[in-house]
C-alpha cells in the first residue's frame, strides 16, 4: 500500500520539481544564444570596409596609363590648397545694367556641373557631410560633389550587389577600376587625373559606423584626408532586403 502511494503521489512531485529547476536553465542558455548571434553580426558590420584594399590611380599625359600609389603615404603635415585652376571669363555686355555672369570653366563641365545639380540620397550626404568634417577639423580643403562622379560611384555599388562579387575591378573584365570607369564617364580626357575609390559593405543600412570602419583603415583614410583630392562622389545601393553598399569616389583632375 505504501508502495503504491509514493508511486502515484511521491514520484509525480520529484518530476515536477526537477522540470521546475530545469526551465531557468534552457532560460539562461538561450538569451547567451541571442546574445553571440548579436555580437557576431555587429563585428562583421564593423570590419568588412577595412578588409577591402583601397586603390588610387593616376592618369598619366603623355601614355594615358595608370599607375597604382596606393601604398605611398598621403602627406598631410603640409597642407596646401589646391592647385586646380579655374578657367573664367567675363561676359561683357551692351547694357551696362546687366550683372557680367562667369560662365563655369571646363572641369566643372566635364563633370557634369557643380552639386547643385545632382540630388543625393540621405545617406550619400551623410557620407560626404562626414568625410568634410574629417577635412575641415584637420584644416583641408572640403572636397566638392560632382555629378559624374556620383554617377560612376552609383554604377559600381549596384553592379556589385547586380553581379555578385565585392572588389575594385569586376571578375573577369579588363580595365573596370575607377580610374577607367571615370574615363569612360569622361566626354574628353584630361591632361592629368588621380582616382580613389573606397568600398563599403554592411547587411544593414549603418552610415555612421561605416564612415568610422573606413577612418580605421590606413588606406581608406588617406583616401579621405588626401589633400590632393578636390571633387567627391558617393553612390549607395540598398538592395530589397536592406543590405548596404556603398562607392566613395575621390578625384583631381586636370584640363
Amino acid at each position: 500500500m505504501f508502495r503504491n502511494i509514493y508511486l502515484a503521489f511521491i514520484v509525480p512531485v520529484l518530476l515536477i520539481i526537477a522540470f521546475l529547476s530545469f526551465v531557468p536553465w534552457l532560460s539562461q542558455q538561450a538569451a547567451g544564444h541571442r546574445v553571440s548571434i548579436v555580437t557576431k553580426v555587429r563585428a562583421n558590420e564593423e570590419t568588412t570596409a577595412p578588409a577591402e584594399t583601397t586603390t588610387t590611380e593616376t592618369a598619366q599625359p603623355a601614355t594615358g596609363t595608370d599607375t597604382s600609389t596606393a601604398d605611398t603615404p598621403a602627406n598631410t603635415s603640409n597642407v596646401a590648397a589646391s592647385d586646380e585652376k579655374s578657367e573664367s571669363t567675363t561676359t561683357e555686355t551692351a547694357d551696362a545694367g546687366d550683372t557680367a555672369k562667369t560662365p563655369p570653366d571646363k572641369t566643372t563641365v566635364m563633370l557634369g556641373g557643380g552639386p547643385q545639380d545632382v540630388k543625393l540620397t540621405p545617406e550619400e550626404q551623410r557620407f560626404v557631410d562626414l568625410t568634410n568634417k574629417e577635412r575641415k577639423d584637420r584644416g583641408l580643403n572640403e572636397l566638392i560633389v560632382a555629378p559624374l562622379l556620383v554617377t560612376t560611384a552609383r554604377a559600381k555599388s549596384q553592379e556589385m550587389h547586380d553581379k555578385n562579387y565585392w572588389g575594385h575591378e569586376e571578375p573577369g573584365k579588363k580595365n573596370s577600376t575607377a580610374m577607367y570607369r571615370v574615363l569612360a564617364a569622361l566626354k574628353e580626357q584630361p591632361k592629368y587625373m588621380v582616382v580613389g575609390e573606397n568600398l563599403y559593405y554592411c547587411s544593414q543600412v549603418l552610415v555612421d559606423s561605416g564612415h568610422t570602419a573606413l577612418m580605421n583603415s590606413p588606406t581608406h583614410r588617406k583616401n579621405i584626408l588626401n589633400p590632393d583630392y578636390k571633387y567627391i562622389g558617393i553612390g549607395a545601393y540598398i538592395s530589397k532586403d536592406g543590405k548596404f553598399w556603398v562607392t566613395e569616389h575621390f578625384l583631381k583632375i586636370d584640363y
